[in-house]
């Protein structure tokens, strides 16, 4: 377990994944395409805002 636990409106690379339904690689390709939004970076971590992967879902562009 995380020193510091993570709020849970952020997603990780894997929880991304999850969400589209496919490879943690293939996160990080859209990434670097500029499919997916700008992560933050916490502590060394990069997270997504759950709300802006939502969004993509729901073919909303976040704010």
């Amino acid at each position: 377990m995380s020193k510091f636990p993570m709020p849970s409106g952020l997603m990780t690379s894997r929880e991304v994944a999850g969400h589209f339904n496919c490879n943690v690689s293939t996160v990080w390709r859209w990434l670097r395409q500029g499919i997916l939004p700008k992560p933050v970076k916490i502590a060394g971590s990069t997270r997504w805002r759950r709300e802006e992967i939502e969004a993509m879902t729901a073919g909303e562009t976040a704010a």
